[in-house]
């Protein structure tokens, strides 16, 4: 029987709780329907996988050369929201601790199309996410990319659309996104003995909703979001958890910005946690709260309730809410999370059966295509298509201009991300010595108010002692006063005898 060597591309090299998820569920489907030999990861970065120091992820410009030492059978393409033409600035620690990273998003699909098409091998498009429309004179070009394309699956109809727009003639099918079915891949026994396993700061006997922000929140949201967080907690009697679900995008900071409102009554998750130990202490919340698709799609997953806060309007987290029948568990403002949360706490958890076996169909898909093996791709259609996309920007002057005004723009993007990036971690240091010195001050203060009671107890028994010591010398006087009466009556009848004995002995003589 033969075996397969896939590749997969993704954001594999970042902290980012979803992107590091979808590797496990490929693999896990994949391996069921086929004898592989390798999956091997690429990302813009070449690095170990976050978390997974075994397990090797290597840069997607290496693609074509580790193409000629494993000769792929398919490239995957995804899941995550991959389609698009831009470049991001995540944190990533292991490039630079201080400052965020240009992260060439655009080369994971990119890359693949031209690589299967130089040597014909199948490439698939795995419930990817197209986030946004492109622009009139990139459409050409995208559309020349996706007829190269065997097989494009996007994970909501928005994306479809954007795709669409440029003109693709290939078929697009709409699923469910593909880590919905993660608990096929980690059974929910597994996940509480991980959530057993881990040492937390906080009472896991104790009922507990998992919180999550990011950085579209703005300052106003995070204090509004506080408030109504401490209306659930003080009417339902839990405690607030606070989850840094994506560390590359910054949800540690925000998370301890959050914190800082209300230091005492949220517990902040400080220390890294891997993704499944992060899906044992979502999935075992009573309720999921935040703003990350994954965090609601896992919780989901598990039949953990789910509230979305969904300020920006994403159609993809409403997409995906209206997809599983629970619009009703989504705040679009701040103010609206106590009321929402109140609504649906004791509602039924959705109900998934009708869209896993969606998921199902798509893989059995994705192997015959991978078993049937390469074919034929449209090198004219691409060559075209760029040609064209290029020829139409340099007559409407912009393409170098426009690619010089975008490196500017992006060094100043880096350069304003990374004060950002250092003024939040001088904020948190400041936090943290707040926290420090209003811990010494209310140690300070319990030792005040320990000594200031014990002084008013001794105060007390000196007083009630000074009485009793009163009342004995008062007692004693009364004494002395009735001691010197009877003294003195003794001695006067004493000598009143000794009087009347002497008449009576003088009295005898005479």
């Amino acid at each position: 029987m033969k075996k397969f060597n896939i590749a997969q591309v993704g954001s594999f090299d970042v902290e980012n709780y979803g992107d590091l998820l979808f590797a496990p569920v490929f693999k896990s489907h994949i391996t069921k329907r086929l004898d592989i030999d390798n999956i091997v990861l690429f990302a813009p970065k070449n690095c170990n996988m976050p978390f997974e120091e075994n397990i090797k992820v290597y840069s997607v410009t290496e693609l074509e050369k580790k193409h000629l030492e494993y000769n792929f059978d398919a490239i995957v393409v995804g899941g995550g929201d991959l389609i698009h033409l831009t470049k991001i600035c995540p944190l990533i620690p292991y490039i630079s601790k201080d400052s965020p990273v240009i992260y060439e998003a655009l080369y994971m699909w990119i890359l693949p199309v031209f690589v299967a098409v130089k040597y014909n091998i199948p490439i698939i498009f795995n419930g990817v996410g197209v986030p946004s429309e492109f622009k009139k004179h990139d459409r050409e070009f995208v559309r020349g990319l996706t007829e190269a394309v065997d097989y494009i699956s996007v994970r909501d109809e928005l994306s479809k659309e954007h795709l669409l727009t440029c003109g693709t003639s290939k078929d697009i099918t709409v699923i469910p996104d593909s880590v919905l079915s993660i608990s096929k891949v980690y059974p929910k026994e597994l996940i509480l003995k991980t959530f057993e396993s881990l040492s937390l700061p906080f009472d896991k006997d104790k009922k507990y909703v998992a919180v999550h922000i990011n950085k579209r929140f703005s300052d106003e949201n995070i204090s509004a979001l506080a408030d109504e967080l401490i209306k659930i907690k003080k009417e339902y009697d839990c405690q607030i958890v606070l989850v840094p679900i994506g560390y590359a995008l910054g949800d540690y900071e925000m998370m301890q910005k959050l914190n800082g409102i209300y230091p005492d009554e949220f517990i902040p998750l400080t220390e890294k946690l891997s993704p499944i130990n992060m899906l044992s202490v979502i999935v075992n919340s009573e309720c999921y709260i935040g703003a990350s698709l994954h965090g609601c799609i896992t919780a989901s997953a598990y039949g953990t309730k789910v509230m979305m806060l969904n300020y920006s309007k994403f159609t993809k987290i409403d997409g995906f809410l209206s997809l599983i029948g629970r619009s009703d568990c989504l705040a679009h403002d701040a103010d609206e999370t106590f009321e929402v949360f109140k609504n649906i706490i004791n509602l039924p958890t959705a109900e998934l059966d009708s869209l896993l076996p969606q998921i199902d169909k798509h893989f059995d898909k994705v192997a015959k295509i991978i078993s049937d093996g390469k074919n034929d791709k449209p090198i004219a259609d691409i060559s075209v298509a760029m040609a064209e996309t290029i020829y139409g920007m340099q007559v409407d002057g912009e393409l170098f201009d426009l690619k010089d005004a975008y490196d500017e723009l992006m060094k100043t993007h880096i350069s304003l991300a990374t004060t950002l990036h250092q003024t939040n971690l001088a904020h948190q240091k400041l936090i943290n010595e707040h926290n420090a010195l209003r811990s010494v001050f209310e140690d300070t203060n319990n030792s005040y108010q320990t000594l200031k009671t014990e002084h008013e107890n001794i105060c007390t028994t000196l007083h009630q002692t000074n009485l009793e010591l009163l009342s004995t010398r008062q007692s004693e006087a009364q004494y002395k006063s009735f001691y010197d009466k009877i003294h003195s009556n003794f001695i006067f009848k004493i000598a009143f005898g000794i009087k009347n004995f002497l008449k009576k002995i003088f009295s005898k003589n005479k």
